[in-house]
Formats: structure tokens, sequence, C-alpha cells
């Protein structure tokens, strides 16, 4: 029972790895917080989806061009069923094509990754994600940050600007500033955000007026990190480039806009 549970094991990390590698490249960095949620079992769950489609599509290429050469399929499913089952003379065969194996999950591996690379940036040039709810990136904060949206995928965005109202102390402070990046906790909230140029103000219930409050300048090249758990209210507004805005449909931005992110998104 053990050796047929190894071999279970084995054969889902195997189907695992290409899934995993499949949605690492496709879904980088900055724009889906799916690999730091590897507890979620859904997330388990759609990557061996992915792994499995990739190990059938591979395997039976290999068989076509096995049939093509030798006249019969290399691997086929009734092997698979005894390697789980630890029979004999299927782990023979698997000790004489070792080297064959690696050479082989490496190659998929490898064959992954890049054509992941590929669907990414097919997928963002045209602005797919926007268009097909599928190939959404698993980011909401990266659609809200850079406003990214069917009308102005194409368009060329400059640093967001945001204004955050947060508490210290028990006094509120607005604080306006370029984003320079922000961190995502393993819920796929928001942990902390990062501006420079940053301006502060005070915000009192007595006189609400933002604008008229005395204005606090950092050193230009200061950068200030808000964690989530000080922020009360968070805004951006989206500036774009004059040549872009020239280029822009009627239906898109023509200039700065302004859009309130909630705090869960």
């Amino acid at each position: 029972m053990g050796s047929i549970t190894f071999n279970v094991a084995l054969i889902v990390v195997l189907i695992l790895f290409p899934g995993a590698i499949v949605r690492r490249g496709y879904n980088t960095h900055f724009h889906s917080n799916y690999h730091v949620r590897s507890s979620d079992f859904s997330e388990v769950i759609i990557t061996l989806g992915i792994g499995a489609i990739a190990q059938i599509i591979a395997i039976s290429f290999i068989n076509w061009i096995h049939g093509f050469v030798y006249g019969y399929a290399a691997v086929d499913l009734p092997l698979i069923i005894n390697l789980i089952n630890n029979q004999p003379a299927e782990l023979e065969w698997v000790e004489d094509k070792f080297n064959l194996i690696i050479a082989y999950n490496l190659l998929l591996n490898l064959f992954c990754f890049i054509f992941s690379r590929i669907a990414f940036l097919l997928v963002f040039r045209y602005g797919l994600d926007v268009k097909v709810p599928l190939l959404r990136f698993d980011n909401d904060w990266y659609y809200i940050i850079h406003n990214r949206s069917k009308l102005n995928y194409n368009t060329k965005l400059l640093w967001p600007y945001a204004h955050i109202a947060v508490t210290e102390n028990s006094v509120t402070f607005i604080y306006t500033g370029f984003v320079r990046t922000y961190t995502l906790d393993r819920k796929g909230d928001l942990e902390f955000i990062t501006l420079f140029n940053v301006k502060r103000r005070v915000f009192t219930k007595e006189n609400e007026d933002i604008e008229s409050k005395t204005m606090y300048q950092f050193r230009r090249q200061n950068t200030i990190v808000i964690p989530y758990s000080q922020i009360l209210n968070i805004s951006f507004n989206y500036n774009y480039s004059p040549e872009e805005e020239l280029a822009a449909t009627d239906t898109a931005p023509t200039g700065p806009t302004q859009l309130t992110a909630p705090l869960t998104p």
C-alpha cells in the first residue's frame, strides 16, 4: 500500500509541476497573487487540471511520433495504471527509461514556461484579460491601481497617483503620492502600499476641506510605506501621456480620472 501511495504521489507531482509552471509563467508577480495562496484547495485543483492537460497533450504527441516510427504507442493508460499498482514489469520499464523520463519532464516544463510567457504577452498586448473573464489575471488590485479596462488597456498610463486616508495615534492624515509598488497578503487583500514624492495633510472633523489644510511635503526622494491596517480610504488619479490621449477613442479617458478602491476587492 505504501508503494502505491508513493507512486500516486509521484505521478501527482509530475502533473502538478507543469500546471504550476504554466500558472506562474502566465501570472507574473505584478499581475497575480495566486501563488501566495498555495493553501487554497481550488488553486491546487486548477493547477492539477492544467498540468494534466499538458501531460495528455505531450504524451499524445510522443505516442504519435513513436507510433509513426515504431508502429506502437510508447505510453498508454494500462502502463500508468500498472505503475500506480506497483507492477514489477512496469517498474523495470521505468528504470530502463529513467533518463528519458527525466529529460521528457524537463523539456515539458520548459515548453510550458515558454508557452505561458508567450500567452501572457499576447493576452496583455491585445487586452484579452479584460475581454475574456477566463483569462483575467488573478489580482483585482492590479486592475484598480492601473485602471486597466476594455476602454484603455492599450493606453499608456503614467505613475498612478494615490490619495490615502490613514489613522496614526487617533489623528487622520491624507497622504498623496505616486504609487511605487504594493504587496498583497495570502488572502489577496492589500497588505501595504508604497508611495514616493509624498505630501501629507492633516484631516479634522472641524474642517473637512483638506485642500485648505497645511501641507507637509516629504523630501522628493523619500518613499513612504503605508500598512493596510492604517488605511481608512484610498482613491487613485490616472494620468495618461498626451500622445496616447490623442489616440484614445471618445469613450476612453482623456485626462486624469479618479476611482475609489474598495479595501477588499
